[in-house]
């Protein structure tokens, strides 16, 4: 004898839910891959520095009260997260964090 109960929907639906939160995840270790392979070999260690040293001043003035600074506009996604990371470097140590 077979057994022929149903899957339940909730079954269903979770398996669905949990198989495009899987799919959505590799979708993004797969861009931040890409990325690092596209503009890791381009940029430079001096570039990256330069720019976290121009975040690291933006955040320290802006957490001395000063108006916020525009953040550079690069295509290069490392230098923008190299920026972001200093930026908050600075804004922390002027606020004693």
């Amino acid at each position: 004898m077979a057994d022929t109960t149903e899957i339940p929907a909730y079954t269903k639906w979770g398996a669905r839910l949990t198989t495009l939160v899987m799919l959505l995840l590799a979708f993004f270790l797969l861009k931040n891959c890409a990325v690092s392979l596209v503009y890791g070999p381009a940029t430079e260690e001096a570039a990256l520095e330069q720019y976290r040293q121009m975040g690291r001043q933006a955040g320290e003035r802006q957490a001395a009260g000063e108006p916020p600074a525009a953040e550079p506009e690069v295509a290069n996604p490392l230098l923008r997260k190299a920026y972001q990371g200093g930026f908050r470097e600075g804004y922390d140590a002027a606020r004693g964090h």
